[in-house]
């Protein structure tokens, strides 16, 4: 069996594993391999599980299930009262879960929503052939936006795996009413419809391309957290601040702007800061250019 979205990917040869051109890989998965298929869950029942595009939530699992590994694929609990059930794959497991637990600070356990029972093939593949039908279903849904003249775009859809809920993912520049709009999606596809904003960063992250570095996007492949990127990050880079050149598709402040801050940064505390000019038997001198890793 192959990752979660390999419905739209040929070739793909993961067997289960996270594939880094169709799925999203986790930010912990460059732990050991064999480390994390080995390691039951046995001191904590909190398993993380990833849903379309990266999407995340924790879960509890039952006494019968604590034996889960990463790459199986779950049925879980919609959210209550209403019920239902939707599928997704464990991404984390004991021990590291509690560590993404702790950075999220999520300390309410009774919050949780359950994991019901390990899915079967069977049901995988039903829920891939649901997904076959998202693309039909946001195209839809954009013509109907467009139709009513809502300044609103439709992004992506995800399907629940009972096929009774869906959500409409969008973005906007303002606040929108589309109370008119829910009810017409609910009596066009028959679903109950949760509407989701999402921001720039995610939509791009949805919609996918081509980096400046000739790559595809970062957010698209395996960036599944987004961290705010400020001018100072290319200031202490020494990079000219040209907003047109260090904004991405999102147009933002491209992500990766701080990959690198953090040894920038701790190169510039041997650095002293000259903030006047100098003056030298030549004349006046003032600091045009600091090459940072090499102390000059």
């Amino acid at each position: 069996m192959g990752c979660q979205s390999c419905t739209n990917h040929r070739g793909c040869r993961s067997e289960g594993k996270s594939c880094p051109r169709c799925e999203k890989r986790g930010i912990f998965h460059w732990f050991s391999e064999d480390a994390i298929q080995t390691s039951a869950v046995t001191s904590s029942p909190i398993v993380e599980v990833r849903f379309k595009n990266g999407r995340k939530e924790f879960y509890q699992a039952p006494n019968d299930l604590k034996g889960l590994a990463r790459g199986e694929w779950v049925v879980v609990e919609d959210a209550k009262p209403v019920g239902g059930y939707h599928m997704g794959v464990v991404d984390l497991i004991a021990p590291w879960v509690q560590r993404q637990m702790k950075k999220k600070k999520v300390t309410d356990l009774t919050q949780l929503l359950a994991i019901k029972k390990r899915a079967t093939e069977q049901e995988v593949a039903s829920f891939k052939q649901l997904q076959s039908k998202e693309k039909q279903v946001l195209a839809a849904a954009q013509s109907i936006v467009r139709d009513m003249e809502l300044d609103m775009k439709m992004t992506d859809v995800e399907y629940f795996a009972d096929s009774k809920k869906a959500i409409f993912y969008y973005s906007a520049p303002a606040r929108v009413d589309f109370r008119a709009l829910v009810k017409v999606f609910i009596s066009r596809f028959r679903v109950r419809v949760e509407m989701r904003q999402i921001g720039l960063r995610e939509e791009a992250s949805r919609i996918g391309g081509i980096g400046i570095c000739g790559r595809e996007l970062c957010c698209a492949t395996w960036l599944s957290t987004f961290s705010s990127v400020t001018p100072e990050a290319a200031a202490t880079q020494q990079l000219p601040i040209n907003m047109q050149k260090l904004s991405g598709q999102c147009g933002r402040l491209r992500c990766c702007l701080n990959y690198e801050l953090e040894a920038y940064v701790a190169a510039l505390k041997d650095i002293p800061k000259i903030t006047h000019s100098l003056r030298t038997k030549e004349g006046q001198a003032r600091l045009q250019k600091v090459d940072i890793f090499h102390k000059i």
